[in-house]
């Protein structure tokens, strides 16, 4: 199938179903079974490589993001969210773009917060990665961010902190983002 592993977490288990493996290989998606190697789904929906792969706590979403193509102009890296029961994409997600015609860039980091209400997304563009946060109900960008670093090395959510106010109840988030020389530590979503 062409599999080589240079992209770190190209392989995954499902966290319900520990006999479900969820791999990407070229512009597929494969949800295959440990105990019958033979028994394997191929999700088609991108049209470039993949580059990364997110399974949501629950494992109900799986996010996967692939390169810009050079086909066309101002091409996006785009992130498509599936549903895992019906194996359908939900939603393309296309904010993570530069602009420029022609140029490349590829979704570097996908995260989802641990009560799956959000989808955090990074690329790697020369300009500087942008940091993207997206509902996961709605496909609404929640916020969107450029970072000063190339590329981010990893997303990682914290706890969800339950509100203490009496009006609003609405949680906070924390996000952990990281590239080679630095780690930042922020509030991403803060009782909007």
């Amino acid at each position: 199938m062409g599999f080589n592993g240079d992209c770190k977490g190209s392989v995954q288990f499902h966290p319900r179903d520990p006999n479900v493996m969820i791999s990407y290989t070229g512009c597929l998606l494969v949800v295959s079974r440990v105990d019958d190697p033979h028994q394997q789904e191929f999700l088609r929906g991108h049209n470039e490589a993949i580059t990364c792969l997110a399974i949501s706590p629950t494992g109900n979403l799986i996010a996967s993001g692939q390169a810009s193509t050079t086909r066309v102009p101002n091409s996006e890296a785009t992130v498509i969210v599936w549903d895992y029961a019906t194996r359908q994409p939900v939603y393309r997600l296309m904010e993570l773009h530069d602009g420029i015609q022609f140029s490349r860039n590829r979704v570097q980091q996908l995260a989802f917060s641990p009560d799956e209400a959000f989808l955090a997304g990074s690329d790697d563009q020369p300009g500087g990665a942008k940091l993207c946060i997206w509902h996961t109900n709605t496909a609404q960008l929640a916020t969107i961010k450029k970072t000063d670093q190339r590329e981010l090395a990893f997303l990682a959510w914290g706890e969800v902190i339950p509100s203490k106010r009496k009006i609003n109840k609405q949680p906070s988030y924390q996000l952990l983002t990281a590239a080679r020389e630095r780690a930042e530590l922020g509030h991403a979503l803060d009782e909007w």
